[in-house]
Order: C-alpha cells, then sequence, then structure tokens
C-alpha cells in the first residue's frame, strides 16, 4: 500500500497552464480515494484552472521521503531537481 501525502504538499513540478511560478500540489480523489498532483488554482474563480495529471512514481517517492525538501527552495525560486540532493547530510 501506497503511503498517503498530504493534501497541498506542493510538487517539484509546475502547472503548464498557469505557468513556472505556479508548483502542482497533491489532491485527493473524493470517491476513489486516489491521488493525483492538481493545479493549485483549481478552485479560484478568477483562473479556474483544470489541470492535473498522475502522480509519476519518482515524484511520488520524493514527496513521500523529505515533502518539504522537494517543495522547492526557502525563497520560493526554483524547485529543487535531483542535482541538488547532496544538499542532505
Amino acid at each position: 500500500m501506497k503511503a498517503r501525502i498530504p493534501d497541498k504538499t506542493q510538487a517539484a513540478l509546475t502547472c503548464p497552464n498557469c505557468g513556472p511560478s505556479t508548483a502542482l500540489v497533491v489532491r485527493t480523489n473524493q470517491r476513489t480515494k486516489g491521488q493525483f498532483l492538481g493545479c493549485p488554482n483549481y478552485d479560484d474563480p478568477l483562473v479556474n484552472c483544470k489541470y492535473t495529471q498522475s502522480i509519476p512514481e519518482d515524484v511520488r517517492l520524493r514527496l513521500e521521503a523529505w515533502p518539504d525538501f522537494w517543495a522547492g527552495d526557502t525563497n520560493g525560486d526554483q524547485p529543487f531537481s535531483a542535482e541538488n540532493r547532496k544538499e542532505i547530510t
């Protein structure tokens, strides 16, 4: 059984519709309880972006292991990448 990732956890992937400053977040289907990535602007009545995608396995593993680390850097500028893993000691 896969571990549950808390809803609204940011992934190091961005919404292709809303631009590079919009990190996708984990969402849970209320009917099936399956998890997926979706645009955080889904509920925003002005933007109303409906972009979703399944959670890639490598992203799922990162979110389960280090949810805070993989969400992005401390300034919110660029998401961490696999090349930056050496920062973990």
